[in-house]
């Protein structure tokens, strides 16, 4: 990647550094383009004629991404992390210390080390388009910004409004950072070269930096005094760590560190700060952490531009979609094309259940969450996308129509062969079935080549992953289609066989029925739910129970167990509630928790005291056991899956499972931690819970290879890209 950096220098002393990586759509900074940069800094400090510098970007919509993290994977020591962070501060230093001023004209996301560049830039000069983001996300990744970041940013715009930038994967657009003075002046995209050549003159003139840098000084003037007192930075710091430990539980040490980088750093000098934050990337990079957030940031964006999406000429956003079923999963599904601003019309029998679906999409856009920040104007902006309809003359124009009817096969026959005859003949037709296969449903479709499931996980507001799966006759451009349409839906797409359960059911529910078997035992479910979420799981097995539908849950293992047998044999607890209590879950007010308006989910008491009348609390297990066995099952599964090909790397599985489930991200996946226990000593145990429990704990047979010949789903024998051979 050499020749990254252009400089070139005018005649009026304006020199201009233009970052282009060759051959790629994005920056990002390597060791060699930080070399080069390096270079070119030593080249301009002694040249007389130059009296100011200017940064920029040659690629649209992005100034730098961030770093190479492929090279933080292959950091191995503290020592070697300590080295990598030193060599970037001395180069940002350089930067700093130039004997003229800098400008940093910034078009498009500025983020992690691109933000660390830009802020050893004496001045900031940004767009303000949408695109133009800023952001040190890099705690998500288990490290810390490692180039300047936990000490520049603060001594800017100060702590308080720092912190919450260092700490999380906040991002702020280019007006909120010029309120913050983070930025010194904003342009409109069209004007930028203007804006950026009167600024430049601006800094010529003594009278005029002086007012742009009194400017940057007042922004939060009083809070920035209050902070540098013991009292401000106590209550400042005490209000954060809460924060990070609500947050993360306490698994994540990254943002914990950042945070007393930055307690420790803003009370001396910078040199002393930038000390101390090399110390704490040299204990956080090395960390098995790190190497599964990293590995998963990188897997992510395989995802993201995998071959289906990479391939041929990028589709249109659909000018006109259409979702089939307006209950609480179309309602959804409508509110996020209405969000991603694309026409969609709802579909039902009856006006009252399109009504239903308007109420579903309406309350997702109250709810906490990015989409929460729309205030009541855009949101019925936004809602004013979504329209309803009886009849099917309206789905004509619709380029994708989402089925969501009820998970009955029959059903989704019938009215998918209605559909059919009255839509364009080049409509993709896409299933959201979550249990029924492809090749059933589109049995006597007429054009089954434009067919095939678009898996949306419920609640579809937070949940990112979609699974896109082929039919036996689905050609390839029906499923670029879907996979660009996920990617516009601010979705990842995940291509997987076709197979009862598709991949993430078909891990999941053993896991979730496990546990009711658990309870069945004489455990009490608020303890698995409980030993699951000190686990690092966002909610446990019966939360997940309650949020998917317990009747949803019931008849979904229902159908599997008819594929699967007797693993997957749906468990008397669920049949208990289900059919002779008839709960529902969250979707009905009450399930194994009870739920309320505004108020926090609590046990539901009358459940509890009918489970212990049909099954006494008296197990004696250990948490050990109550969280490893239903995730060996799941464990179990995930293998068969890879053994079946259902998915096309470990790397991918671990990813869906996160994307999908909310498995700690921190662990890397169930194949993962499989790993860090080691396969030998896994099937070790499930041969001991075969003994006690059944048979549904016999290891696979990719788990029995794995486990005899000492190997890994993850070959550490190997290169971090090389992924285990699931054919052998």
């Amino acid at each position: 990647m050499a020749n990254a950096w252009k400089l070139t220098v005018a005649n009026n002393g304006t020199a201009e550094l233009l970052f282009d990586l060759p051959g790629e759509a994005t920056n990002i900074l390597s060791a060699q383009t930080l070399e080069e940069l390096n270079d070119l800094l030593r080249e301009l400090r002694p040249r007389k004629e130059i009296t100011r510098l200017i940064v920029k970007s040659a690629k649209p919509n992005v100034f730098i991404a961030d770093a190479d993290l492929t090279e933080f994977r292959r950091i191995t020591t503290a020592a070697a992390a300590e080295h990598t962070c030193a060599a970037g501060q001395q180069i940002m230093d350089r930067l700093e210390a130039l004997p003229f001023p800098s400008v940093a004209v910034i078009s498009g996301a500025c983020l992690g080390a691109g933000l660390e560049l830009a802020l050893a830039c004496s001045y900031r000069v940004a767009t303000d388009e949408p695109e133009t983001v800023f952001g040190l996300p890099q705690v998500n990744l288990g490290i810390l910004p490692a180039f300047g970041g936990t000490q520049r940013l603060p001594r800017l715009i100060g702590t308080a409004q720092a912190l919450p930038i260092i700490l999380s994967r906040k991002q702020i657009d280019a007006k909120r950072a010029y309120r913050l003075g983070l930025v010194d002046r904003l342009a409109a995209e069209a004007f930028l070269d203007e804006t950026v050549d009167r600024f430049v003159q601006e800094l010529g003139q003594r009278r005029r930096r002086t007012a742009i840098e009194k400017r940057r000084r007042s922004r939060g003037r009083a809070t920035r005094l209050w902070e540098r007192t013991p009292p401000g930075q106590r209550i400042i710091y005490d209000r954060c760590k809460r924060e990070v430990l609500k947050r993360t539980a306490g698994h994540h040490p990254a943002p914990l560190q950042a945070l007393e980088v930055v307690r420790r750093g803003t009370n001396t000098n910078l040199h002393r700060g930038l000390a101390l934050e090399c110390e704490a990337f040299g204990e956080l990079a090395p960390s098995r952490v790190t190497k599964n957030l990293i590995q998963l940031a990188l897997t992510q964006a395989e995802l993201r531009h995998q071959a289906i999406l990479s391939s041929g000429v990028v589709p249109q956003k659909p000018k006109q979609a259409a979702v089939l079923g307006a209950g609480v999963m179309g309602g959804s599904i409508a509110w996020l094309f209405s969000n991603s601003e694309i026409p969609v019309t709802m579909k039902d029998l009856e006006w009252p259940r399109i009504a239903d679906g308007y109420r579903r999409a309406a309350e997702i856009y109250r709810e906490p969450g990015e989409h929460a920040k729309l205030d009541e104007r855009e949101t019925r902006r936004k809602m004013h996308y979504i329209t309803g309809t009886l009849g099917y003359r309206p789905l004509r124009r619709a380029e994708i129509v989402i089925e969501a009817v009820a998970e009955d096969l029959q059903l989704k026959r019938t009215v998918l062969a209605e559909l059919e005859v009255e839509v364009h003949e080049e409509t993709v037709i896409a299933t959201n079935t979550s249990s029924l296969t492809v090749a059933k449903i589109a049995a006597g479709m007429r054009n089954p080549h434009r067919f095939a499931a678009m898996h949306f996980f419920k609640p579809v507001s937070r949940m990112p992953l979609v699974e896109i799966v082929a039919g036996e006759q689905t050609d390839r451009e029906t499923l670029r289609r879907l996979a660009h349409l996920a990617v516009r839906l601010g979705r990842t797409p995940i291509v997987v066989g076709d197979c009862p359960g598709f991949l993430m059911n078909r891990m999941l529910v053993p896991c979730l029925n496990e546990a009711a078997v658990l309870v069945e035992e004489g455990v009490e479910f608020a303890q698995v739910d409980r030993v699951f979420t000190e686990y690092g799981m966002p909610m446990g097995p019966f939360r997940w129970i309650d949020e998917i539908g317990i009747d949803a849950v019931y008849e979904m293992i229902e159908t599997l167990a008819g594929t699967y047998g007797e693993r997957m044999r749906p468990s008397s607890l669920l049949a208990m509630v289900t059919e002779e209590m008839a709960l529902k879950g969250r979707k009905g007010g009450k399930g194994f928790y009870i739920y309320g308006a505004g108020t926090k989910a609590h046990p539901n008491g009358e459940l509890i005291t009918r489970i212990s009348r049909k099954f006494p609390i008296r197990s004696n297990l250990i948490n050990e056991d109550i969280l490893r066995r239903p995730l060996y099952m799941m464990l179990n599964e995930a293998a068969r899956c890879l053994e079946d090909n259902i998915v096309a790397s470990p790397q991918f599985l671990d990813m869906a499972l996160i994307m999908g489930t909310g498995f700690p991200a921190f662990r890397g996946g169930i194949l993962r931690w499989a790993d860090e226990l080691e396969p030998a000593e896994v099937i070790k145990t499930m041969a001991e819970y075969t003994r006690r429990f059944g048979k549904r704990y016999t290891p696979s047979a990719m788990l029995s290879e794995l486990g005899s010949r000492n190997r890994f789903f993850y070959d550490p024998g190997a290169s971090e890209e090389t992924q285990l051979n699931t054919k052998r």
